[in-house]
């Protein structure tokens, strides 16, 4: 295979070859997406967020039809397990509304980094199912807060559109 040549040869470039990765067993690639999905969560930052999701579509595009619908199904079940969850856990950065001094809340304000006292969860989890009630306004009512919870959801969810 020409996956198995490229990963005998050494590497020159000191990025990982997605090939290589991709090119690799079945078990492997479905561990390193279910690993990846697990990074995207609000306990990391934007930026761990993204790139996450960068390399869930270059790992896609490289995938053969059935392999494309192993991964669907594992999104699905994924959700299901988040969906199950009575008390989602939300980490520093998913978007909140910025407290003001008389602890009444500013509109436009963000606050991304919340207080200290967030734990990490023991176990990783998936943060991007998306509930209601972890909104603290509905939506229009402050626009700063709308954006800040789309740019959080977006990436994801043009992960699923090219899925």
């Amino acid at each position: 295979d020409t996956a198995d040549i490229q990963i005998k040869k050494p590497q020159t470039n000191s990025t990982i070859n997605m090939r290589n990765i991709v090119g690799t067993q079945w078990k492997e690639k479905m561990e390193l997406v279910g690993k990846l999905l697990l990074l995207l969560n609000s306990y990391n930052s934007s930026e761990i967020r993204q790139r996450a999701v960068d390399l869930l579509k270059k790992i896609i595009v490289q995938l053969s039809i059935q392999d494309l619908t192993h991964v669907a199904l594992h999104v699905k079940t994924t959700h299901e397990q988040a969906a199950a969850q009575s008390h989602p856990q939300l980490g520093p950065y998913f978007p909140r509304r910025k407290q003001s001094t008389n602890n009444t809340q500013q509109q436009g304000a963000i606050d991304r980094i919340s207080n200290p006292t967030v734990h990490t969860p023991f176990r990783p989890h998936f943060g991007m199912y998306f509930k209601k009630q972890l909104l603290e306004t509905s939506k229009g009512r402050d626009l700063e807060f709308d954006r800040a919870v789309h740019a959080y959801y977006s990436p994801y969810h043009t992960f699923i559109d090219s899925l």
